[in-house]
């Protein structure tokens, strides 16, 4: 709130200390950052994924009751996919898992 009434600016280092951003990056690294971060999410179950964002638009907008049953219904349809049972299968075969967003 702080900062909403007072107009002022933050550095780095404190948006991360006070949980407002996840990393921080010089500059000259932000590219090959985000591109781990990207690489990160693409090899992500789709599915769940697409129902993350789902999700956190929807909170963004409805209240705490609303948020989690849509999240409880999300996880059902998340966990009836096959990649989750792809994601328990490589779990316990100690490998990657293969996601096809099934």
């Amino acid at each position: 709130m702080h900062m909403l009434w007072t107009g002022e600016f933050i550095d780095a280092a404190t948006a991360l200390s006070w949980g407002l951003v996840d990393e921080v990056h010089p500059f000259e690294k932000l590219r090959s950052a985000l591109e781990a971060t990207v690489a990160r999410l693409a090899a992500q179950p789709p599915v769940a994924v697409q129902l993350i964002k789902r999700a956190v638009r929807a909170g963004a907008h409805g209240d705490l009751r609303l948020s989690l049953d849509l999240i409880a219904s999300h996880q059902a349809v998340v966990q009836s996919t096959q990649d989750s049972a792809e994601a328990m299968a490589a779990f316990t075969e100690h490998r990657q898992p293969h996601f096809e967003g099934r």
